[in-house]
């Protein structure tokens, strides 16, 4: 997303920083190049859930909710409790100013933008993270507590121990792409629910929509806050390796629950994902009224109505622009798909390349956020190596959706990954007796006698599964770039 550009008049020249200060940011960039150069190979998206009743604690739902995976911008809640912490303890206050360094005014976007050598107020990075989900204020944050970066991360982690985040592990304050930053849904959700237990008095931040920085308007990313009976904030988060995150805190009657959905396949099926998980959890609890409406919390900053109004309008409007695009990305995708499956039941060699070639010039043509070159290259190349035909695979179903097929491989894929680390989550188009169906299944698998110690394991999970001798399988399924957020 475009940088937002601050203003001299909502600015202050931070103090000079001394020698120390200077040596700390060169250390931070020092150690955390080391990190990513000694970096663990990334894990597969991973989908997750998991719904807590916050009143005792009982879990109404879960799935793979103890699958480790990469927390993407839903890191920023960790930052904001070490923040609240902060406060609450008097060290720090909601007007202080916290000066910007060179290292966090490069923070990847999405960001404030705000220029190095000035300052920040503590009250406009608390809502920056929550709505813009800022990069920059995060780090901003990270110094002004933790001297640079990486002791902040370290922070995090101890904190993240004592909150019972057993399998959670910080490298940064932002969430931004580190193969050694790990967590879980129910760690997740963990940290959602401490955060409005130990800090009532800074828990309705996170139910803003919009705030104004300088002359601009920041909307939220939140869009389930806006659409869902009873929901109070939290926070969304996305990068590739991780799909699209979500923690959720809502109230219905004497009801409240804290939802995590993690490894979403877009922000729209992430956000309905999530509503009708919170639908069936209140629904058990005896709590009616799913229909999504506004929610009803009250913002914390003073926007007039009028314009509120006006920025969610334009919200839900680019909210159904995204899902149209969406839907007629996966028609066009599914048609071509279909040609290919048909061409190769039939042998066709010069229909198969022709079809070929349609898929790529399908996937090449989505929008950025959606997509782009990139998926047409993996894609390609998929279909051009077939897989290693020495590889076992293991089959956990075949669906007609690709979107089905997509959860339930990443679903077996969150079981198997800690023993079988090659895994590799596929999906791929066929013709059944039916009409065309997509396989879902995870290959990779070295050996007869892994595969079907994987299936051994899915099965105890209640997952149907198949060992699959090694073939030349044409793979269908990709992961999509979409911009860091």
């Amino acid at each position: 997303m475009t940088a937002i550009h601050t203003f001299d008049t909502g600015l202050h020249k931070a103090p000079r920083r001394g020698l120390s200060s200077a040596v700390a940011g060169l250390l931070a960039v020092l150690t955390l190049t080391v990190s990513l150069l000694s970096a663990t190979p990334a894990l597969a998206v991973v989908y997750a859930s998991i719904v807590i009743d916050t009143e005792n604690g009982a879990v109404l739902q879960q799935e793979n909710a103890d699958a480790q995976t990469y927390p993407a911008s839903l890191t920023k809640m960790m930052t904001l409790y070490m923040l609240f912490e902060a406060m609450e303890k008097g060290k720090v206050t909601i007007r202080d100013r916290m000066p910007v360094s060179t290292y966090a005014a490069g923070q990847a976007p999405t960001k404030l933008g705000v220029p190095a050598g000035r300052t920040l107020m503590v009250e406009d990075a608390i809502k920056a993270l929550i709505t813009r989900s800022a990069n920059d204020a995060a780090v901003v944050i990270a110094e002004h507590l933790g001297s640079n970066e990486p002791n902040f991360a370290q922070m995090m982690t101890r904190k993240a121990r004592a909150l019972g985040m057993s399998n959670t592990q910080f490298r940064n304050a932002s969430g931004l792409p580190n193969p050694d930053q790990v967590t879980t849904a129910r760690d997740m959700a963990r940290l959602s629910i401490a955060l409005r237990r130990d800090f009532p008095q800074y828990y309705d931040y996170f139910s803003i929509r919009s705030f104004r920085y300088g002359k601009q308007t920041i909307g939220t990313h939140n869009r389930v806050l806006l659409q869902y009976k009873g929901a109070d904030g939290l926070k969304t988060g996305y990068i590739r390796d991780s799909g699209f995150n979500l923690a959720t805190s809502a109230r219905r009657g004497g009801h409240s629950l804290v939802g995590v959905v993690l490894g979403g396949q877009s922000g729209a099926w992430r956000d309905q994902r999530m509503m009708d998980l919170l639908d069936r959890s209140f629904a058990s609890l005896g709590e009616t009224g799913s229909s999504p409406v506004m929610a009803s919390a009250a913002p914390v900053d003073t926007q007039p109505t009028k314009a509120k109004a006006a920025e969610e309008r334009r919200l839900e409007l680019a909210r159904v622009a995204a899902e149209k695009r969406e839907k007629q990305l996966a028609a066009k995708r599914e048609a071509a798909e279909k040609k290919l499956a048909e061409a190769q039941a039939k042998k066709d060699k010069k229909a198969a390349a022709l079809a070929k070639a349609e898929m790529e010039r399908v996937m090449a043509s989505a929008p950025q956020p959606l997509g782009g070159k990139q998926v047409a290259t993996q894609w390609a190349k998929q279909q051009e190596h077939g897989g290693n035909p020495g590889d076992w695979a293991v089959q956990v179903g075949a669906f007609t959706a690709f979107s089905a097929a997509h959860t339930q491989a990443s679903n077996a894929m969150g079981i198997v990954r800690p023993q079988i680390s090659g895994a590799q989550l596929l999906v791929t188009p066929m013709n059944g007796a039916n009409g065309l169906v997509y396989r879902a299944r995870l290959t990779g698998i070295d050996n007869e006698q892994q595969a079907k110690s994987a299936c051994k394991l899915l099965k105890q999970k209640n997952v149907s599964c198949l060992p699959v001798p090694p073939s030349n399988v044409n793979l269908a399924m990709v992961q999509d770039g979409r911009k860091t957020r």
